[in-house]
């Protein structure tokens, strides 16, 4: 087959033709064995030495292998002496494809559309702590292979498996873009425009949004074809998973970064997790008092008074949904660049939904917009959810002489016991509320 013969796209997709089609089997495999071996290296010999293998999981092996082969040799898989890869790294069939057929007049040959992906056999191996690798391959019913596009195919799996987020990896032309480190989706569709714009309306519609539009186009995204990841990233979203990130593949270290830092690394796109937050006003006041009563009666937050809420009130930063008040967080300042967290609720039913880190996220921001550099808290019992959150422990709050200003140390009921948090803000991050998200 000819490995140098043009590629043609139409209309994004690529016309495969049979020698084609060997070159995307060969590249598909060798990209899986690739894969497979980088994660089937072992740690090196020193370290096993020093920390031990998990002899656990050989005995497990053992036992329910069967004891011995006839010949009373041990089952080569048996051995304690051969271990397990660290990663096991499984593939297989799990989309299924149809052709795409002939479409404007144009036979795409041997190019595929995903018809439907196997989510439960890859779901079987996931529970397993086996890693799945999908590739653009697809199968027909009558057992051809196809070539699918890896955007698609990445889209229908990432919706098959209802997964929380989508991690795609761009090139040099999407990091020239300078894109956010947040964009949200809200209600209305987002329009992303291409810098070669014609009329004197769109080019004031990009210097209004900066490339990125609220108007709404009906149920479509219209998005510059030569920007695919961004595409897919948003089209993701509107389809139902709620975070995918965007993050430059020549940049060193780039997933790492990402998945364990806070703040992450690149461009999230979701739907709008600040949505319904804003500063509250007197008209809160009746719902503040019912969001906070039950963490009040259980001790988990001090008891205010109304008058003490009714002055403190334009502080609270609230989340409404549906005319309910779900979260709440008071900011207050203590000092010229020192704040105070407190009264900070999310409601029971909607703790799984990342409100809590949206909300604090939203409040840290408001702080820095103010000129605030240090964030306190006082808790009895939430300590571990702040401490995870870059919050430091800094021990008993009424003992803390020379971290708290005298005045607030004389207001701190020392039987409560609170335990004093601080954390230092990066103010490199500083925007109005709700232009970032730090997870």
């Amino acid at each position: 087959s000819r490995r140098n013969e043009e590629t043609e796209f139409v209309d994004g997709y690529r016309i495969t033709t049979a020698s084609a089609m060997q070159a995307v089997r060969q590249a598909a495999g060798a990209t899986r064995i690739e894969i497979e071996s980088k994660l089937s290296k072992f740690f090196p010999a020193g370290s096993a030495r020093r920390h031990g293998y998990n002899r656990n999981s050989s005995k497990r092996d053992s036992s329910s292998a069967g004891a011995r082969m006839k010949n009373g040799s041990t089952p080569p898989q048996m051995s304690m002496n051969h271990q397990r890869p660290p990663v096991q790294v499984v593939s297989g069939n799990f989309v299924m494809a149809k052709y795409k057929g002939v479409v404007g007049g144009v036979n795409y040959e041997f190019t595929g559309e995903v018809k439907n992906v196997w989510a439960d056999a890859i779901l079987q191996h996931m529970d397993q702590n086996q890693v799945v690798i999908v590739n653009n391959l697809g199968y027909t019913e009558s057992g051809d292979v196809l070539n699918c596009n890896s955007f698609e195919v990445a889209r229908r799996v990432s919706q098959a498996l209802k997964a929380d987020k989508l991690i795609i990896y761009h090139g040099e032309k999407t990091a020239q873009l300078n894109l956010p480190a947040w964009i949200g989706l809200s209600d209305d569709s987002f329009v992303w425009l291409s810098s070669s714009v014609s009329s004197d309306d769109d080019l004031d519609l990009v210097s209004k949004t900066r490339d990125l539009s609220n108007a709404k186009t009906g149920d479509r995204i219209i998005v510059d074809s030569n920007v695919p990841e961004l595409s897919l990233a948003i089209q993701v979203c509107e389809e139902g998973v709620p975070r995918t990130h965007l993050i430059n593949a020549s940049t060193d270290g780039a997933l790492f970064l990402e998945l364990y830092t806070r703040d992450g690394l690149g461009t999230m796109v979701s739907m709008d997790l600040y949505e319904g937050m804003r500063s509250a006003s007197p008209r809160d006041y009746d719902n503040l008092l019912k969001l906070l009563k039950p963490m009040e009666s259980a001790g988990t937050l001090i008891q205010r008074s109304k008058e003490e809420i009714k002055e403190e009130i334009e502080n609270f930063t609230v989340i409404e949904r549906e005319g309910r008040l779900i979260g709440c967080c008071l900011l207050k300042k203590i000092d010229k660049s020192v704040g105070e967290i407190a009264a900070f609720v999310v409601h029971e039913q909607f703790r799984t939904e990342h409100r809590g880190d949206a909300l604090l996220d939203y409040v840290e921001q408001k702080a820095r917009n103010t000129g605030l550099k240090t964030l306190i808290l006082l808790t009895t019992r939430t300590g571990d959810w702040f401490a995870a959150r870059g919050f430091k422990r800094k021990g008993t709050a009424h003992l803390a002489h020379g971290i708290l200003p005298e005045e607030r140390l004389s207001s701190i009921d020392p039987d409560r016991k609170s335990m004093l948090f601080v954390k230092v803000l990066d103010t490199r991050t500083v925007g109005p509320p709700g232009s970032r998200i730090g997870f």
